[in-house]
């Protein structure tokens, strides 16, 4: 699997992982711009409304390089 790495990707590259949808990507991409850039995957778990059960699943496509 190619990691995305979340700090470059671009709204259309974050539709591609499976388990993102719209309003999800809508999220990332806003906590992104408030906060500079992703120093881990954790981080993800601080978005609201971030679906904690595929977590596990989701990191498999994500880096935060």
């Amino acid at each position: 699997i190619d990691k995305l790495n979340m700090n470059t990707a671009s709204f259309k590259e974050f539709l591609q992982v499976p388990y993102i949808d719209y309003e999800l990507t809508k999220k990332l991409i806003a906590y992104r711009d408030d906060n500079v850039l992703f120093q881990n995957l954790e981080e993800l778990k601080k978005i609201d409304s971030f679906p904690l059960e595929k977590f596990d699943r989701i990191a498999l496509y994500l880096s935060a390089e």
